[in-house]
């Protein structure tokens, strides 16, 4: 599947970008659904229902979809002359559920995220960038499960920043697994992490709103990996996606977190990984659990707790 690049000026805050495009990658027809073969998918590179899904996603998940950021204060070395913040982008993650009394809300996102934020400096903080704002929100992370690469982050958004954690919708998992051929969107930030150093710019370049690419479930569920089943798709994503939601578009629940992919397939980390990661953290904090609790029954476990 090729996929076009297109210089935007938006939406960026400096001008001079280049970002593929996150919903015409898809030419136009002629057919209207892809082909099986076995357990696989054939996706005819002429579809436009990824294209169209993309489109459909998008809107009503702009605001759930975060920036994964890292925030160092630069000393400055000329007397006189202020302290710098130098910021860095790292990935995506998603709001999965939110304490508005507190102005609280907790995140999902890949281990590899946080590991290369933790990784970069030691004095650098974890943050996360509200979308469709300029707001960068002091974040803490939690639990997190090495494989299949998740982890829950909690954000808390500072009172004296006048915004509610009630602007951002929480993103929805599916209690259902989704076949192969089902029409899916994967949401998160395409701005490549090196693109400062390709315009010879100073500075991050970080996008306002979330980019969407359709695609569809190419393959069954992977149960290779140590604690879970690992979802494959043929969504366009590159690093900066990582940590970001993988949607059904029928029912506009996710299924999935991006965390890469192998050989030319998208892969995300399941429901059930996501079900999982949140057991282990109540288990860890000395609370049992039961086989059949829901991902939402045990996200309520976690905020009654207080585990953030």
């Amino acid at each position: 599947m090729s996929t076009a690049l297109t210089i935007s000026p938006s939406p960026f805050r400096q001008q001079h970008t280049i970002s593929p495009s996150p919903f015409r990658q898809q030419r136009l027809l002629p057919s209207p659904s892809p082909t099986t073969r076995g357990e696989a998918v054939v996706a005819n590179m002429y579809d436009p229902r990824p294209g169209l899904a993309a489109n459909g996603i998008q809107p009503i998940f702009q605001r759930s979809v975060v920036q994964i950021l890292g925030q160092r204060i630069q000393r400055s070395v000329v007397r006189g002359q202020p302290d710098q913040v130098v910021t860095r982008f790292f990935g995506s993650g998603f709001i999965i559920h939110k304490k508005v009394q507190e102005n609280k809300f907790l995140v999902i996102t890949c281990r590899h995220v946080i590991e290369d934020v933790n990784n970069a400096n030691n004095d650098e903080h974890l943050m996360v960038r509200l979308p469709g704002t300029h707001l960068d929100a002091p974040a803490y992370a939690h639990q997190y499960l090495k494989k299949p690469d998740v982890q829950v982050i909690s954000v808390h958004v500072p009172p004296q920043t006048m915004i509610s954690v009630n602007q951002f919708p929480c993103v929805v998992f599916s209690p259902q697994p989704a076949a192969v051929g089902t029409l899916v969107t994967l949401m998160g930030y395409y701005n490549p992490i090196n693109l400062p150093l390709y315009l010879n710019r100073q500075g991050p370049l970080l996008a306002i709103e979330p980019s969407a690419y359709g695609g569809y479930i190419v393959g069954p569920p992977d149960h290779t990996e140590h604690d879970g089943i690992v979802v494959q798709h043929n969504c366009f994503g590159i690093r900066g996606a990582s940590g970001g939601p993988l949607i059904r578009f029928d029912t506009h629940c996710a299924i999935g977190v991006f965390t890469g992919t192998t050989y030319g397939i998208g892969e995300a980390a399941s429901t059930e990984c996501v079900r999982r990661l949140l057991g282990r953290w109540l288990e860890s904090n000395g609370v049992g659990i039961n086989d059949t609790d829901t991902i939402q029954t045990r996200l309520d476990k976690c905020a009654e707790l207080n585990l953030y």
